[in-house]
């Protein structure tokens, strides 16, 4: 539903989210202030930071309208990832992308 929040920054989570219908906005808060860093769409990947690197969350995750997630725990994603090297190599990219500066 509309401005229901998945996940908040800064708690910890097993969880990782694929969005199969629907759009989910990424927020990141940096003293007090909430800035939408990235608005997610179906096929995309969210919290796999959280769940390879057994951190705290990096940014909130709020519904757009209704949305459909897919829900994998990061036991079974990292053993995906064990058994499928291409998908490995797949979100290491998408890792990259993330943290690269833009234009750089």
């Amino acid at each position: 539903e509309d401005g229901t929040y998945i996940c908040r920054q800064g708690e910890f989570g097993d969880e990782l989210y694929i969005v199969c219908r629907g759009r989910v906005d990424v927020i990141r808060e940096v003293n007090k202030k909430k800035e939408s860093i990235f608005l997610a769409r179906e096929g995309d990947c969210l919290g796999e930071m959280a769940v390879l690197g057994n951190i705290p969350r990096t940014a909130s995750l709020c519904a757009r309208g209704d949305v459909d997630l897919l829900v994998i725990e990061g036991f079974h994603f990292q053993s995906l990832l064990r058994q499928n090297p291409d998908m490995s190599i797949h979100v290491i990219k998408l890792l990259v992308n993330r943290l690269a500066p833009a234009g750089g």
